[in-house]
């Protein structure tokens, strides 16, 4: 028990949500954890495990000012089928794919995640979080994902606003526009290509 009270970092590295009104989808989003368990007394090498709506297992390197790069590799779910089995109740099958990660993060705060994966449904994942890339003192968020559509968008902490809107409108490209305000985040972002 004292190892985990003592040496287990458990932490919350979540994607940085948007709402999309016109689809009534939730993009980018992800509720994830990281716990890391350090392998030797100076902490610089430790074992992590992310886990959520997928499961990555991995090595992090920390460097001077707790600054840690973590490589990870799993599974996904990819679907659902039904278990071939007899029961009363309905069974499932999780259809796996791989998954592989790439972290960095200052004193367990995340500020970036490159995640791509074999599903169909979530191919490539980047998060760029606050406080990573800085304009003066502005400094916002950036993730692009391939979830089957391309999509880019920009978080900015410290806006109370939790609601999101979707603009159809094309730009010259033929691509589709989005503006998107995210979970107490505005997120602004372009639908690529469909």
């Amino acid at each position: 028990m004292q190892v985990f009270l003592k040496n287990l970092n458990l932490n919350e590295w979540s994607l940085q949500p948007s709402f999309n009104f016109k689809n009534g989808n939730l993009e980018n989003m992800g509720q994830f954890y990281v716990a890391k368990l350090p392998l030797e007394h100076t902490h610089t090498w430790s074992v992590m495990a992310y886990f959520g709506m997928q499961e990555l297992l991995g090595i992090t390197r920390t460097f001077e000012n707790e600054r840690s790069l973590s490589l990870s590799g799993g599974v996904i779910v990819n679907s659902l089928s039904t278990a071939d089995i007899s029961t009363s109740q309905k069974a499932y099958t999780a259809n796996l794919r791989w998954s592989a990660g790439v972290f960095y993060d200052v004193k367990n705060s995340l500020l970036m995640s490159l995640v791509a994966t074999g599903a169909e449904h979530n191919r490539l994942r980047l998060n760029i979080y606050p406080g990573l890339l800085k304009i003066g003192s502005f400094t916002p968020g950036i993730y692009v994902d391939n979830t089957g559509v391309w999509s880019i968008g920009m978080s900015i902490r410290y806006c109370p606003i939790g609601a999101a809107v979707e603009n159809r409108v094309k730009d010259e490209g033929g691509r589709m526009k989005a503006l998107v305000m995210g979970n107490g985040q505005w997120v602004m972002g372009y639908r690529l290509w469909e």
